[in-house]
């Protein structure tokens, strides 16, 4: 049999990581993906939104290459001139967890409402883009430190685990959250909680049981 060509990969620069469907919509893909420039010399470090479906329902479309270069199956959530990554749903999937680097010292533990409407039938339209965009100045920093990294959500979305590098070693750590509906925005209470001492592995990656 012949090849047929279904669709082109964005290869370099670290590729798409930390994948997770949302709840509730078997077919809303979520991850972090890892591209170059127009000039393929600066990093795009994007959280993207995906129809986990789109590819088979349409082959021969997507050939996404460099960054704006093609029409890609997803849609950015995360500006491209922020670094976001390892975004995490809350257990309804209305919340994004996420972290984001500050600056070259200082990276934080975010959370975002998700963008509301239709976003994975028609991602590489203009209105779409800046409806998928939408959410993200809303976003509020849980905390920061100089590692911050893989959130997870409590099934009851009241705390949200994650490693941070404190005391030359990596841990666990806890933060007790709370939705301000004045706001819209989440925010900790209290001060973090040290889960483990000693030490564990920097890419570890902690998981709630039901």
């Amino acid at each position: 049999a012949n090849a047929q060509v279904v669709a082109y990969a964005d290869y370099g620069d670290g590729g798409d990581r930390d994948p997770s469907y949302r709840p509730g919509h078997p077919s809303e893909l979520i991850y972090t993906h890892y591209t170059y420039d127009k000039t393929g010399t600066s990093q795009v470090i994007q959280i993207y939104l995906e129809d986990s479906t789109a590819i088979a329902k349409h082959p021969n479309t997507y050939s996404p290459g460099v960054e704006g270069s093609g029409l890609d199956p997803a849609v950015a959530l995360t500006p491209a001139n922020v670094e976001c990554i390892q975004p995490a749903f809350s257990a309804v999937g209305s919340q994004i967890a996420y972290i984001k680097r500050i600056d070259p010292t200082h990276m934080g533990l975010y959370v975002m409402p998700m963008p509301t409407g239709d976003l994975t039938t028609d991602p590489n339209s203009a209105v779409t883009q800046k409806a998928a965009l939408a959410s993200y100045p809303e976003s509020s920093l849980i905390v920061e430190g100089q590692y911050v990294s893989q959130p997870v959500w409590s099934p009851d979305g009241k705390q949200i685990a994650y490693l941070s590098y404190t005391n030359n070693e990596f841990d666990i750590w806890l933060a007790n959250v709370s939705f301000n509906a004045k706001t819209g925005k989440y925010a900790m209470q209290g001060s973090p909680i040290q889960l483990t001492q000693g030490g564990v592995d920097g890419d570890s990656r902690p998981f709630w049981t039901p």
